[in-house]
């Protein structure tokens, strides 16, 4: 079978990588002034870099879309007519909607359907890690070869609908994004890098501050792409941003006995009757540090987690056929999801750190509530730009949000990445152990 990849940025370059090294016929498109950058990223692999995208589409018995959200409708109308007959197409989108929504436009009804979505990004790489296939609409035939390609862009296959896909990637993905890049925007508007200060040296903190600098050092239209494009998105976003707020309230008014039921409700819901392993442990979580971790620790709410796991609650408690909880989805995860729940798992299944979290809320200590009251105000914030981006479809608000954190991070980003690359492969090797994963 021959492979077209319309598109070569960094997971486009990759991919191609992958099924070259696979033994398939790969060829490339991308756009003239990018022609050095591609042939330095595909550089001793055995991909073809064709100057004509519709050369590239005619040749191939699967065409992938690997360009942005914003620009697949445009890209899909140029080149997808071009294609045999009996051609698949399929796309590396992080949200299946736009792009089922293009291929309803411009292909021939007789066009094979079937997408995949890598649930990684480019510096992470397939080893443990899935690739969700989707069959839409294919012959037997046609399925069977298309996912026998996808297999080699991961670990392990999950087969899911593109509905059932988009739907889990808004409870994973669109609210683990929603919470690490208010984290990141709380830090950028109280002028604090979490490193040089002490309300953040914790072993918690040194994770949370890892996989938000990660998620800043991507570009911004993958961020954009798993959020606003997705219809499922709205609903989570707003009971994520109404949990952090409503929960930071009870702390301000000192309402203990209404915080703590809820803080427990939650936990039981979640977390009740586990009994396995944690995903993350003391070991672990003491070993990615970004600075000096001091011995006096200062007291941390943890706010991010408390309103996450409340939100995990009210989402089950709203959908209990689906059953929307953290658990559920580690089939269908990414790995700074599976690092998010293993966050909350920390807090929520150890007593003396939950109820520690709780009395330190409740302290009037101003530098915490100044945090706490940033990170509400950045989830309303970006709560309001998703909303927006989601209602026009356009994300210019949300991408100038976005840079403008990344700025103020600078050069930490690129240590950041650098340690949590490492996180996440001790991470992702120790969960297949335990598991006992085996490539599809």
């Amino acid at each position: 079978m021959d492979i077209g990849i319309i598109g070569a940025g960094d997971m486009g370059s990759l991919t191609a990588k992958l099924l070259d090294k696979a033994g398939y016929v790969v060829r490339v498109f991308d756009l003239p002034d990018r022609r050095s950058e591609v042939e330095k990223r595909l550089d001793g692999s055995g991909v073809k870099i064709l100057d004509d995208g519709n050369e590239v589409a005619r040749k191939s018995d699967l065409v992938i879309y690997a360009v942005e959200t914003t620009n697949l409708d445009r890209v899909v109308g140029e080149f997808g007519p071009q294609a045999k007959r009996y051609a698949a197409h399929g796309g590396l989108t992080s949200t299946k909607h736009p792009e089922m929504a293009a291929f309803q436009k411009h292909l021939p009804s007789n066009a094979n359907r079937v997408t995949c979505h890598q649930l990684y990004g480019p510096s992470t790489g397939p080893d443990g890690q899935a690739v969700v296939v989707m069959n839409v609409k294919s012959t037997p035939d046609v399925y069977n070869n298309v996912r026998e390609a996808y297999s080699h862009l991961g670990s392990r296959v999950v087969e899911l609908s593109t509905k059932e896909h988009d739907m889990i990637t808004a409870d994973t993905q669109g609210l683990t994004h929603l919470g690490f890049q208010s984290v990141g925007t709380a830090w950028k508007n109280r002028g604090v890098f979490p490193w040089e200060n002490l309300e953040y040296a914790g072993g918690i903190d040194n994770i949370k501050a890892l996989i938000t600098l990660r998620l800043y050092g991507a570009k911004p239209h993958v961020n954009s792409g798993v959020t606003i494009f997705n219809p499922y998105i709205g609903k989570r976003v707003d009971q994520y941003d109404r949990s952090a707020n409503e929960l930071f309230w009870l702390m301000l008014d000192r309402k203990e006995p209404e915080l703590r039921e809820r803080v427990y409700r939650a936990r039981d819901a979640i977390f009740g009757g586990k009994t396995s392993e944690p995903l993350l442990g003391d070991k672990l979580m003491g070993v990615f540090a970004l600075g000096n971790v001091p011995d006096n620790l200062m007291p941390n709410s943890q706010l991010m987690l408390l309103a996450e796991v409340d939100t995990w609650y009210h989402l089950l408690e709203a959908d209990p056929i689906r059953k929307p909880n953290p658990y559920r989805h580690l089939l269908c995860q990414t790995a700074n999801f599976r690092i998010r729940v293993g966050l909350a798992e920390y807090l929520f299944r150890n007593e003396d750190m939950l109820e520690a979290s709780i009395e330190e809320s409740l302290r009037n200590t101003q530098g915490l509530k100044s945090h706490d009251a940033a990170f509400t105000s950045a989830t309303k914030e970006w709560a309001i730009t998703i909303r927006h981006g989601m209602k026009t479809g356009d994300p210019t608000l949300y991408h100038h949000r976005f840079e403008t954190v990344q700025k103020f991070f600078g050069e930490r980003i690129a240590e950041g990445q650098r340690k949590s690359d490492k996180l996440i492969r001790i991470v992702t090797e120790a969960i297949k152990n335990s598991n006992g994963e085996k490539k599809n």
